[in-house]
C-alpha cells in the first residue's frame, strides 16, 4: 500500500471510527431506554428511510468522485451541475417517499408506522445535498477534510438524536437524523464558496454513471435490510425486530471498521484504469484485500466466539436471543464487506452495470431464502439466509475482479489469516473470561501466528507505525 494510500486509509479510519461509535452509542442507549419492541419501530423506520436516502446519496455522488478524480481542474463545474441535479431529484423522491407511507405501512403490516414514516421525510433532503459536498472532497483526495466533516457529522448526530430522543421519545429520535446533515452542508458551503468555475463539463456523464450505481447500491441495501423487513411483515412482532437489530447493530462492526476503503478505492481505481495503468490497478486490488482481511477475518471470528457476551454487555439480557443469529450473521457481514470492496473495484473501473446486476440478483435470492426460512426457523433462519446470499455475490463479485484484472488476493496470505483467525475462534470459544481479558490475550495469539506464518514482519509493522505518527494530526489541510 503506498505512503498516500496509507495515510488516506488512517485519516478516513479515524473518522470512520467515530462514525461507528456515534452509531452504536445511539444504538445501544436507545435500545436499551425504548426497549425491545419501540427500539424494532425504531429500526424499521431508519432502514426505510437509509433506503430512500441512498437514491439520492449513492449514484450522483459516487459519479461526482469518479469523474473529478480523473480530472481535479472541473471540480467547481462538476459540483455546480451535480447540485442542480440532486435538488430536482431530491424534490421527487422526498415527495413520493412521504406519499408511500401508507404503502410501506401496509407491506410491514403495521399502520401504526405511517406517522413515524413521514417524518422521516425531512431526513432526505439534508443527506441528498451534503452527500454531494463530501463526494467533491473525495475525488480531489482531501481526505484530511472529508475525514474533519464526517468526525463533526458524527458528534452532531449522536447528540441531536440522543438529546431529541431524551425530549420526545421514538418521534425525537427519527427527527434528530436530520441535524448533523445540515451542519456539515452548512460547514461545507462555507469553506468552498469561494472556488470558481474553471471549465465545461458534460453533465450527462454524471446522469449515465450514477443510475446503474443507484440501481447497485439501493439493491445492496434492501439486499442487507431484508431479512430485518421480512422479520417485521411475516412474524409481526416489534420486539423479535428490535432483537434482531441488536444482532444487526453488531454484526456490522466488520463493515464500519472497514469501509474507509472503499471510500478510498473508487477514486483511486478511476484514475489508474482511465490511464490505462493495469499494473498499478492490479497493486491497489491485492494489497486493499490483503489488509482487509488481516483486519475483518479475525474480527469475524472473535465476534462470532463472543457473541452471547457481546449482546449481555452492550444490550442487556433482553437481547439475549440475539446471540444465536449473532454468532452466524456477522460471516454474512464479512462476506458483504468483502463483495463491497469489490464492487467498488468493478465501479471505479467503469464496470457498474456488473455490480448493479449482482447486487440485483443477490436482493432476489437473499428474499426467497428469508421468505423460506424466517417462517420455519425465525431469528436463525434470517441469518442464515443472509450468510448464504453474502457468500454468493461475493464469489460472484470475485470471478467479474479477477476477469477483468487476473489479480485477486494471493491464496496463500488469505489461508494463513484464516488459519490464525481459526485458532483465536477456538481460544475465545473454550475459556470463560471476560471480553476485556480474552480479547486482548485473542490479538496478541492472531499477531504473533502471523509472524510465525511470516504472513507479516517487523519492517511492515515498524514502517506503517512510522506513517501513523509521522500524519497523525487530521486538522490540516
Amino acid at each position: 500500500m503506498s505512503c498516500k494510500l496509507k495515510k488516506s486509509f488512517i485519516y478516513l479510519a479515524l473518522s470512520n471510527f467515530f462514525f461507528m461509535l456515534a452509531g452504536y452509542i445511539i444504538h445501544i442507549v436507545l435500545g436499551r431506554s425504548l426497549g425491545p419492541s419501540d427500539y424494532g419501530i425504531f429500526a424499521v423506520v431508519v432502514s426505510l428511510f437509509s433506503t430512500a436516502n441512498l437514491i439520492l446519496t449513492a449514484g450522483l455522488p459516487g459519479a461526482v468522485s469518479k469523474y473529478i478524480a480523473e480530472d481535479e481542474t472541473k471540480a467547481k463545474t462538476i459540483l455546480i451541475q451535480s447540485m442542480k441535479i440532486q435538488v430536482t431529484i431530491t424534490v421527487i423522491i422526498t415527495t413520493l417517499y412521504y406519499m408511500s407511507a401508507s404503502a410501506l405501512a401496509s407491506l410491514l403490516n403495521d399502520p401504526a408506522l405511517i406517522p413515524l414514516i413521514q417524518l422521516s421525510t425531512i431526513v432526505i433532503p439534508v443527506y441528498a445535498l451534503s452527500s454531494i459536498y463530501t463526494a467533491y472532497y473525495n475525488g480531489q483526495s482531501r481526505f484530511k477534510l472529508q475525514a474533519l466533516l464526517q468526525t463533526i457529522l458524527s458528534i452532531v448526530k449522536a447528540s441531536s438524536i440522543l438529546y431529541l430522543a431524551y425530549r420526545y421519545s421514538l418521534h425525537g429520535a427519527i427527527a434528530g437524523y436530520a441535524a448533523a446533515p445540515l451542519a456539515i452542508l452548512i460547514l461545507a458551503f462555507i469553506i468552498d464558496k469561494k472556488q470558481k468555475i474553471t471549465l465545461a463539463f458534460n453533465y450527462k456523464k454524471l446522469i449515465r454513471f450514477a443510475i446503474p450505481v443507484t440501481i447497485f447500491t439501493v439493491s445492496y441495501s434492501l439486499f442487507t435490510t431484508i431479512d430485518l423487513f421480512l422479520i417485521k411483515a411475516l412474524l409481526q412482532d416489534n420486539a423479535l425486530a428490535g432483537i434482531y437489530n441488536a444482532n444487526l447493530t453488531i454484526g456490522r462492526i466488520p463493515y464500519y471498521l472497514l469501509g474507509a476503503i472503499a471510500a478510498i478505492l473508487l477514486p483511486q481505481i478511476s484514475k489508474s484504469t482511465s490511464t490505462n495503468n493495469l499494473k498499478r490497478t492490479k497493486q491497489l486490488i491485492h494489497s486493499s484485500l490483503r489488509y482487509i482481511m488481516l483486519i475483518l477475518v479475525p474480527v469475524t471470528f472473535m465476534i462470532s466466539a463472543s457473541s452471547q457476551d457481546l449482546i449481555t454487555l452492550l444490550y442487556t439480557d433482553k437481547y439475549l436471543a440475539a446471540s444465536a443469529p449473532l454468532s452466524i450473521f456477522v460471516f454474512a457481514v464479512a462476506f458483504q464487506v468483502i463483495f463491497f470492496i469489490m464492487a467498488s473495484i468493478l465501479n471505479g473501473a467503469g464496470k457498474e452495470r456488473t455490480s448493479m446486476a449482482i447486487a440485483m440478483s443477490g436482493l432476489a435470492v437473499s428474499a426467497a431464502i428469508n421468505y423460506i426460512l424466517i417462517p420455519r426457523y425465525g431469528l436463525i433462519g434470517a441469518a442464515s439466509a443472509s450468510t448464504i446470499a453474502s457468500l454468493m455475490i461475493m464469489v460472484a463479485s470475485a470471478y467479474f475482479v479477477y476477469k477483468n484484472f487476473k489479480r485477486l488476493m494471493d491464496p496463500k496470505s488469505a489461508m494463513k489469516i484464516i488459519l490464525s483467525s481459526s485458532m483465536i475462534y477456538l481460544f475465545l470459544k473454550s475459556v470463560s473470561l471476560s471480553i476485556f481479558i480474552s480479547y486482548p490475550i485473542a490479538v496478541i495469539i492472531y499477531i504473533l501466528l502471523l509472524f510465525a506464518a511470516k504472513e507479516i514482519t517487523r519492517e511492515e509493522i515498524a514502517g506503517y507505525l512510522h506513517h501513523w505518527c509521522k500524519h497523525l494530526n487530521i486538522f490540516t489541510y
